[in-house]
């Protein structure tokens, strides 16, 4: 199985989206996280599949 970690930081809004081909814009987005007042370090876990995927963490935007 595959195993993501990354931080995530105050204020933010994040999707963890994945891509079957890196020269297409449309993606699925796997998860969003709300990190409001304190940071903390995510997981995502999924089976791993015959297929290549991609995965690219995005900042969505910010919590005033």
């Amino acid at each position: 199985s595959l195993e993501l970690r990354y931080q995530l930081q105050p204020g933010n809004l994040y999707e963890l989206r994945a891509f079957a081909d890196l020269g297409r814009t449309n993606f699925t987005v796997l998860t969003n996280h709300v990190v409001k007042l304190v940071g903390f370090e995510a997981t995502f876990g999924e089976p791993v599949s015959a297929s290549h995927r991609f995965y690219q963490l995005v900042i969505t935007g910010q919590i005033d």
